[in-house]
């Protein structure tokens, strides 16, 4: 029986030591600089410490006082008494209490080190003793005690009760030192932690029930080396141990769930989402551990096949938990998955797809219910966007939806999370942020049942929120440069043919009515003479020129198609404008210009009609004599490409710079981002100019609507 309870105890210890160093490490790693975090770090690295000395001990076997332990004993003795030491201390920083509360709890916390430290100087001085002398000093009974309890067992004991009792009062009166932390969230905490302290008090008094009740059954031997050595009084001594021990290991429990679950101890405003399942994980890890060594010990198996069953265990462990990481990356990525993937902004511009409210409350609620967890949720945009409300909820209900002006949101300390009071149901904002400030806000509701606001769940949806404003401020500008193109089309096609109609229905007329009176006034006057000459020659020349004004681009572009405008806007409407000019047209790129849609069609002649503009203007410089060659190529590499070249004066990559005042190129640059094209402008090593024009293939496939249906 008493080797069965050894087995047992020997796992509990392990499983208990494994718990113990996972919270110190974690606690150390992301509890910051603070005295707090380092406080809880250091107490649960030193209750690791000592379930594996307790382990070490509990390996050897009766009896627990053997000669060549007292190093050991020393050592578990001290890191015994200051691990529930480091506790309290750290109950009182981590609940925040202050006033006489501080005070009376500062006084206590004083008074207890004060007693632990003559209680470790004593029990250190008294395991380098001869066994004799030891035993001896431990049946010291002052005359108050009862039970033959020696007054060092009886005082480290109500150490441990005091220093795991007095927290309780702390938790239960302290509102908490993270302000950030939300209401609910600081609760569960607080349960987490007071069944922690709850439990260590429960281990402590089991303890000392069992320490009076091993040497009372000691007393009633006569000689004090029996009493230690006696079966029945190990016996006991090994159920108390494993009684100890369960408890301890239900308070790491409870510990774990409050630093897994919320982040106790550490600087974090929240939890990480991960931290979770690795709790949960290391509780399954451990005890399939420990239940593997225990076994182990009460079978009597080989040391060797003990450690092959630890490194079988270790690799299986190690596999598992990258196979969960994955499926956990995976599984989140696919919550992710409408905010990362295309929004469609590109096709519901060009060919009026799906709604844009619809689409955008679709990625409000994905974010909503399958990332954060919320109840309800709303965001809320400063600018106005054509076609969505300027709130976007999911199941906020008939209750009013806050206001962004209202929120308690400061420019100056940007986190990732506000907390709200208690107001319409919003009990937390996660601002939005853009180069004018403030771009936005995503306000939640309560989350759902078991589901808490992480930091980094948090800091995902803003970066998706943001996201989102910034594809919605980038349609809008998109929409006000198609409003511009269509404009200027409109005008365009106005103007042309408003002049050509002037020309031919005003101008001509007046100037054949004028020759014919003047014919009829004076047919004899040779000056009345030379002045019908004068009209009829501005006649003939009004006459051709109305015959040779190129039609508009659009109707270029219907009557001939874009192949055939861009040649004759190159070589006849800007040919005369330079001394040499060259033009090519790969015939893969001549064969897709055919199915060019007109409303693309007319987004490249415009901006190769402003391009060449620019050359004819300004790349002589001040030379209007210089001489100057245009080569002009066009290519299809998985979208049409149009490089204009010449050997001008050159120009700065920024169009401001140069000799005009490049609205003209940024203009058409602009529209062609918005139908997913590209227009750069360098300066070659060599001299002259050299523009870059892409359109993407993918522009050839769509269903384009024509400008007059967009409008």
């Amino acid at each position: 029986m008493i080797f069965i309870l050894q087995s047992i105890a020997l796992a509990i210890s392990i499983f208990n030591a494994i718990i113990c160093l996972w919270l110190g490490m974690t606690v150390t790693l992301d509890g910051g600089r603070e005295r707090g975090p380092r406080l809880a770090a250091a107490g649960l690295l030193m209750a690791g410490v000592f379930f594996l000395i307790h382990a070490a001990i509990i390996g050897r076997g009766p009896p627990v006082v053997d000669v060549g332990l007292p190093f050991w004993w020393r050592v578990i003795s001290v890191v015994s008494l200051l691990a529930p030491y480091a506790w309290y201390a750290t109950m009182i920083w981590y609940t925040g209490v202050s006033g006489k509360s501080l005070r009376i709890h500062k006084l206590l916390l004083f008074t207890m080190g004060i007693f632990i430290g003559i209680l470790g100087l004593v029990l250190t001085a008294i395991y380098p003793l001869p066994q004799e002398a030891r035993i001896l000093a431990l049946k010291f009974v002052p005359a108050w005690l009862v039970a033959n309890l020696p007054f060092i067992v009886a005082g480290y004991l109500l150490a441990l009760i005091m220093c795991f009792s007095l927290p309780i009062h702390a938790l239960l009166t302290g509102p908490g030192r993270r302000n950030n932390l939300p209401h609910q969230a600081w609760l569960r905490v607080r349960s987490w932690l007071i069944r922690t302290s709850l439990l260590g008090l429960l281990a402590g008094i089991v303890a000392l029930i069992g320490a009076v009740v091993v040497f009372s059954q000691g007393s009633s031997v006569r000689t004090p080396e029996v009493a230690w050595l006696a079966d029945r009084a190990i016996e006991l001594f090994f159920q108390l141990d494993v009684m100890v021990l369960i408890v301890v290991a239900a308070a790491l429990g409870a510990a774990g769930q409050a630093m897994g679950a919320y982040a106790a101890f550490t600087d974090r405003p929240l939890p990480q989402w991960n931290r979770i399942d690795q709790w949960r994980w290391l509780v399954a890890i451990a005890g399939g551990f420990a239940l593997m060594v225990g076994v182990s010990s009460a079978l009597q198996v080989a040391s060797i096949y003990i450690v092959l069953f630890a490194t079988t265990l270790a690799s299986l462990a190690y596999g598992l938990l990258s196979w969960r990481y994955r499926v956990e990356h995976e599984a989140f990525m696919e919550r992710l998955r409408p905010f990362v993937g295309s929004l469609h902004f590109q096709d519901r511009l060009l060919d009026g797809g799906a709604s844009l409210s619809a689409s955008v409350e679709g990625l409000v609620e994905a974010i909503s219910r399958d990332v954060l967890r919320a109840e309800r949720a709303c965001l809320l945009l400063r600018d106005a966007v054509p076609g969505l409300p300027k709130v976007i909820s999911y199941h906020w209900g008939q209750t009013p939806t806050p206001i962004l002006e209202q929120l308690p949101i400061s420019s100056e300390r940007r986190t990732s999370g506000i907390q709200l009071k208690a107001q319409s149901g919003a009990e937390w904002a996660i601002p939005l942020w853009d180069g004018r400030g403030l771009a936005g806000a995503l306000v939640l509701g309560s989350p759902q049942s078991g589901a808490v606001y992480s930091e980094e769940l948090m800091e995902v949806a803003a970066a998706c929120c943001a996201r989102l404003t910034d594809a919605l401020a980038g349609e809008r500008a998109a929409r006000m440069l198609g409003d511009v193109l269509r404009q200027r089309i409109a005008e365009v096609k106005v103007l042309g043919s408003q002049g050509r109609r002037t020309l031919h229905d005003d101008v001509l007329p007046q100037i054949h009515a004028a020759l014919i009176h003047l014919s009829a006034v004076s047919a004899n006057d040779p000056l009345a003479q030379q002045t019908i000459q004068a009209l009829s020659e501005a006649h003939t020349k009004l006459s051709a020129l109305i015959r040779s004004l190129p039609p508009a681009t659009p109707h270029r572009l219907a009557q001939g198609g874009l192949a055939q405008t861009l040649h004759d806007m190159v070589l006849v409407d800007f040919g005369n404008a330079f001394d040499q000019v060259t033009y090519r047209v790969a015939p893969a790129a001549e064969a897709r210009l055919a199915d060019t849609p007109q409303f693309i069609g007319e987004v490249i002649s415009y901006a190769l009609q402003e391009t060449l503009r620019n050359a004819a203007r300004h790349a002589r410089g001040n030379d209007p004599r210089r001489h100057l060659n245009l080569n002009v190529q066009i290519d299809w590499q998985h979208g049409l490409v149009v490089d204009i070249c010449d050997d001008g004066v050159g120009m700065s990559a920024n169009p401001s710079s140069s000799a005009g005042s490049g609205s003209g190129l940024r203009l058409h640059r602009g529209l062609l981002m918005v139908i997913g094209g590209s227009l750069t402008i360098s300066t070659p090593a060599q001299g002259g100019t050299q523009i870059h024009m892409q359109v993407p293939e993918e522009l050839w496939n769509l269903p384009v609507l024509e400008p007059e249906e967009i409008a």
